[in-house]
């Protein structure tokens, strides 16, 4: 009796996990319906690239600032103490 206690009880977890991936799977096609198309240009990113391009103005806008407030041709010396001179 044991025996077919367990086998009823597997038989009712398998049909669990089926009614359950079921729902899953139904949820997944509401959230996105097989139905909608797929344009051939989803796999290019204009979005990313306009993106990047604003990236790079950012960045050479920063650059014009950072010349702008420490120019290049403005020389920097730096002085270093020598700790082998005494003196």
């Amino acid at each position: 009796m044991a025996s077919s206690s367990k086998s009823e009880k597997s038989s009712k977890q398998e049909k669990d996990q089926e009614h359950q991936e079921d729902m899953l799977d139904e949820a997944i096609e509401e959230t996105f319906p097989a139905s909608d198309p797929i344009s051939p240009d989803s796999g290019k990113d204009p979005v990313g690239k306009r993106m990047a391009g604003q990236k790079e103005a950012k960045e050479e806008e920063l650059d014009d600032a950072l010349e702008d407030t420490f120019p290049a041709s403005d020389p920097v010396a730096i002085s270093v103490p020598n700790k082998d001179k005494k003196g």
